[in-house]
This record gives structure tokens, C-alpha cells and sequence, in this order.
């Protein structure tokens, strides 16, 4: 069931760099180069703490609007103007894409959300490991999403994309499987601290 469930993401993340290869290739045509030196941007990947990831109920301001799922019954912050695609990938499987764009730079994360037999609050990266023995999971440990909700945070590796940022939950008997590009793990960590179950 994995192997199908990382098809079914790797589908979507080539759809999702092939979007943000177009977008380039019309930045690069369209506007003219100009380097910009931003004060504060490092070269390096983020790495904050896993409590920047546990602030439950915050509110990110102005720049923010509210995804609400009503099928999953969840709702989540995500930057204003933003473009968020829906897939029913069947089997009771979903796929929502959060892409934004400012500037040049693109930000975005996937969820992934498929039914399971695992126990809320039982996700261990061994249970990961058991339907992919092959899974990348570096640096895993546990955090509270709001509604006490107990998600895995870790480090993986995509063949397409590179290093990931992920973050795996169960609740109400599906897995909730969250990614993003490691160096968007900071603004990641921002949106997931207002991520609520209805």
C-alpha cells in the first residue's frame, strides 16, 4: 500500500515541478536578472526546534487565509493568493497541493491523507519502515499538533526533489502525511501551528 501511496505522490510532485520549471523559465524570459540580497536569508536548510512546530492556535496575520476541509474536517492557515489543488486519488485517498508564489521564490507543501489500521498516537518510524523498508527518516521526533494530536517530524529523501521536510500524523483513522522542500521547513513550521481538527 505504500509503494502505491508514493506513486501516487511523486505524480503530483512531478506535476508540481513541472509547474515551477514553467514558472522559472517565464521569470527568467519574462523579467529582467537582478541579484537581490535580503537581510537575514542564510544559504543554509532551517532547522528549528520542534517546538516552533507545537504552537498550537497561532495566527499568522493579515497575509493568511483559512483552508477548511470539511470531508477531513480540519482547517489549516495558508499564504493569501496562493494556488491549492485538490485530487481524489480514490480509495478514500486525498492529495491537497499548497503552492505559493513571491517573487521568484516558490513555497509549498503537499498533504497526503489515506485511511489506516494505526492507532492514533502509534506512528513510530518502525511502522513507517514496515510497509518501506527503504524510507528515509532522519533526526524523528514527536510533537503536538492543536487538539493534542502527537505527529512524527523528520528528515527524508525524494528521488525527484531532493531533501524533505515531513510530518505524519494519525487521526480519525487516516494518516495525515505533510511535506515540503527542506529548506521551506521554517515556513512550514509557521503554517502547521495553526493546523485545528474541527
Amino acid at each position: 500500500m505504500y509503494n502505491k501511496i508514493m506513486k501516487l505522490q511523486s505524480k503530483h510532485l512531478i506535476g508540481l515541478l513541472s509547474l515551477l520549471g514553467a514558472f522559472v523559465i517565464g521569470v527568467v524570459l519574462v523579467i529582467p536578472s537582478k541579484t537581490e540580497v535580503r537581510p537575514g536569508v542564510k544559504d543554509s536548510l532551517a532547522t528549528p526546534s520542534a517546538n516552533v512546530y507545537s504552537q498550537k492556535g497561532s495566527s499568522l496575520g493579515r497575509d493568511f487565509d483559512t483552508y477548511v476541509n470539511g470531508r477531513f474536517n480540519f482547517s489549516v492557515a495558508y499564504p493569501k493568493g496562493a494556488e491549492i489543488l485538490e485530487y481524489d486519488e480514490g480509495d478514500d485517498a486525498f492529495t491537497i497541493l499548497v503552492n505559493s508564489f513571491k517573487g521568484s521564490q516558490e513555497e509549498s507543501f503537499q498533504v497526503f491523507i489515506y485511511p489506516v489500521n494505526i492507532d492514533e498516537g502509534l506512528l513510530t518510524p518502525q511502522v513507517i519502515r514496515h510497509d518501506n523498508p527503504d524510507a528515509v527518516i532522519e533526526d524523528a521526533q514527536y510533537i503536538e499538533l492543536s487538539g493534542d494530536v502527537r505527529a512524527l517530524l523528520f528528515w527524508s529523501e525524494d528521488s525527484f526533489i531532493g531533501k524533505t521536510r515531513e510530518l505524519w500524523f494519525v487521526h480519525s483513522g487516516y494518516m495525515y502525511q505533510v511535506t515540503t522542500y527542506a529548506e521551506s521547513d521554517s515556513w512550514l513550521a509557521k503554517i502547521m501551528s495553526t493546523w485545528t481538527f474541527l
